[in-house]
């Protein structure tokens, strides 16, 4: 009976690796259409389109200011730095969804599992303050209009999917089924 338990937590963890890998295609979408559209300091008045500033004020550098004082967004007002913290989050969570297809599809997942516990943790704590850094861009001060708008919400739903699929990973790599007495499987209950 556990060898049945173990096969669905392997499926199992196929589903939510994937879910995690479509929503991670969308955070890549949504980060990379903020960061085409995110003005340089250096090329402040040869700019002509970016983040709209809902009519107040039509100054890039404007627009850079109202992004940098949301809570997660560098204070720098170069578009390299701006979503810096967020690529790196994407890489790392990348690395990670290719580390336990490959470990769960050759078998050792198991024996590594609680390391992978740990920076699942890690990851999913980012995300979810991610996730809040991408909800807050809709409400600066200067209001995002149209593709950002849109770039922002992408992120947002991207990074509260990863969280949850991440989530879901850190208890599939905890359940451990096992035999009960009279040959049944079930969880381990302490």
């Amino acid at each position: 009976m556990a060898k049945e338990g173990f096969a669905a937590i392997r499926s199992a963890l196929g589903a939510f690796l994937s879910l995690a890998f479509m929503a991670w295609i969308l955070s890549l979408i949504g980060l990379a259409g903020l960061q085409r559209s995110c003005y340089d300091i250096s090329t402040l008045g040869q700019a002509t389109s970016g983040l709209s500033t809902g009519g107040e004020s039509t100054s890039p550098f404007a627009s850079n200011l109202a992004l940098t004082g949301i809570r997660g967004l560098n204070r720098s007002l170069q578009c390299s730095d701006v979503y810096r913290y967020y690529w790196f989050m994407l890489a790392f969570e990348l690395v990670t969804l290719i580390g336990l297809s490959v470990l769960a599809a050759v078998g050792l997942l198991a024996a590594s599992a609680l390391s992978w516990l740990a920076w699942l943790t890690v990851l999913t704590l980012l995300f979810i303050q991610g996730a809040d850094t991408f909800l807050a861009i809709k409400d600066i001060p200067y209001g995002l209009g149209g593709r950002n708008y849109a770039y922002s919400r992408l992120c947002a739903t991207g990074w509260i999917i990863i969280a949850l699929a991440n989530l879901a990973l850190i208890f599939l790599l905890g359940w451990r089924p096992r035999k009960l007495r009279g040959g049944a499987g079930g969880p381990i209950k302490y």
